[in-house]
């Protein structure tokens, strides 16, 4: 039934469409799209178009919304389901490499504008490139399920093949010659890092009530000097090693004040982990290791107990990771000598005499 300004919306709704004085205007209608919803729309429509023209109408929704405003849209909508961390990176990425668009209604913006943009672009990598497409779809893509626009130019833009970092985490002997170089309180810091798994921000969003007999909880981050969820907005509870447990009873600096486990000289919570990452690279050269950022101690975690036969998902659960990302990322360092002990038993692999 072709019925003009009037479509089937998401396949259960219906969307009446109109212009008036080179403005577009949208209605979504909570309704099947059978034949006489539709018609019944057509109906609704020409009295839209009237009561625009006659200024009746308060507040229609408009699709000329600029895309400053769409994206801010957008990010309210995520930032129920997820981290502050990933809410700045959204912010970060629209603002630097889409701000252009900002005052372009949104459904002018063609595949020819973001060709454009996009070629003009100086990309620094091609996963730069892809997380930036990836957020600006997002924000095409909830402007369609608020009815502003019909289509997504977006999706159109191909990502790129992209090879994935090698994960290199620091062995056994590493991570003792870089301990063995730091002070307090950093050298508590990175124990709890190499010994948890836990990330930096985790680590000192710590407070000494998380800490208990065997565990301790991680339940916020601290990211940009603000304290929030964790990555994945669920705590979890972390099984202490032995010489975690002992590192911990041992550090008093902050431990008779309550609160924050890391403080500065003025008794307040680190803002940022600037000094920490600086005593680790410091520790790093004194120690002749070859410097890896902090993060690689969640990858030694994780490394070093699947080469020790823990099971992959017992370290799932203490790094808040997916067995399957667990499994994605250190695949080959299950096993460890049992693999040699497997090629052992293949004639493939056996001397030819």
């Amino acid at each position: 039934m072709g019925l003009k300004g009037i479509r089937a919306f998401r396949g259960n709704k219906i969307q009446i469409r109109w212009q008036h004085e080179g403005k577009q205007f949208s209605k979504i209608v909570d309704k099947q799209p059978t034949t006489t919803n539709l018609k019944d729309a057509a109906r609704e429509r020409k009295r839209l178009i009237e009561a625009t023209r006659l200024g009746e109408l308060e507040c229609p929704e408009q699709t000329l919304l600029p895309f400053e405003e769409c994206c801010n849209r957008f990010l309210t909508y995520k930032s129920k389901t997820l981290a502050p961390s990933t809410m700045n990176a959204y912010r970060d990425k629209l603002a630097l490499y889409w701000s252009e668009l900002a005052d372009r209604p949104i459904s002018l913006i063609t595949l020819a504008h973001l060709k454009q943009l996009d070629g003009a672009r100086q990309w620094s990598s091609m996963k730069t490139r892809n997380h930036a497409l990836s957020v600006l779809r997002g924000v095409f893509e909830h402007s369609i399920d608020l009815g502003l626009i019909e289509d997504n130019p977006a999706a159109k833009l191909k990502r790129g093949k992209v090879q994935k970092p090698e994960i290199d985490p620091f062995d056994k002997d590493e991570k003792e010659k870089v301990l063995a170089h730091l002070a307090e309180p950093y050298r508590t810091f990175y124990v709890l890092a190499f010994e948890t798994g836990a990330r930096t921000g985790e680590v000192l969003g710590l407070e000494w009530r998380d800490i208990k007999k065997d565990t301790l909880l991680v339940q916020r981050s601290l990211h940009r000097g603000h304290i929030g969820n964790v990555k994945t907005h669920q705590s979890r509870e972390v099984y202490l090693t032995p010489r975690a447990k002992k590192t911990l009873a041992n550090f008093t600096a902050s431990k008779f004040k309550g609160g924050a486990l890391f403080i500065t000289k003025d008794g307040e919570r680190y803002q940022s982990a600037q000094q920490f990452t600086e005593a680790f690279e410091k520790a790093c050269k004194e120690g002749g290791v070859r410097y890896r950022r902090g993060y690689s101690t969640r990858h030694s975690y994780a490394s070093m107990a699947l080469t020790d036969g823990v099971a992959p998902a017992f370290i799932a659960k203490q790094l808040g990771d997916l067995v399957s990302t667990v499994l994605s990322n250190y695949a080959r360092w299950i096993g460890g000598d049992a693999d040699q002990i497997e090629l052992d038993k293949m004639s493939l692999f056996k001397e030819q005499l």
